[in-house]
């Protein structure tokens, strides 16, 4: 069967559809966040990025750990944002914008990453599934 001509169709001219620079390399996880943006993490230089919703600012935060590899984000209940850091075996946490970056250490090799019903956080780590809780497993 023949492409049509207007293949692939052309979107209109209001496409409501932007596309905007990711500050941090090879973008893997995304989620919204803190300070009403949308968060992703980057595997290259171990970074979590985020960009607002108004396209009026974009920013990045990097890991403390130089091996984190930043995979799986998500925001917990208590408003912050947990990113899953296989590199290192951790779960690292930003509670705010301009917060110091945390991590602790879940073993394994954690990559994806969800805040559950129970408001417990929930990860992959190649073997398993796992909890973790942002209320008492942060002490």
């Amino acid at each position: 069967m023949p492409i049509p001509q207007s293949y692939p169709p052309k979107l209109p001219e209001t496409n409501p559809h932007r596309l905007f620079y990711a500050p941090v390399g090879n973008p893997l996880g995304i989620a919204p966040g803190v300070a009403n943006a949308v968060w992703f993490t980057g595997s290259t230089g171990n970074h979590m990025g985020y960009q607002t919703e108004a396209f009026d600012s974009a920013g990045e935060t990097t890991s403390p750990s130089s091996s984190s590899t930043p995979t799986g984000i998500t925001e917990s209940a208590t408003g912050a944002e947990w990113v899953t850091q296989p590199g290192d075996g951790d779960i690292g946490s930003l509670p705010s914008l301009f917060s110091t970056w945390t991590e602790y250490n879940v073993g394994g090799t954690p990559t994806n990453i969800v805040s559950g019903p129970d408001n417990m956080l929930w990860f992959t780590d190649g073997r398993n599934v796992d909890q973790f809780s942002p209320y008492t497993d942060v002490e």
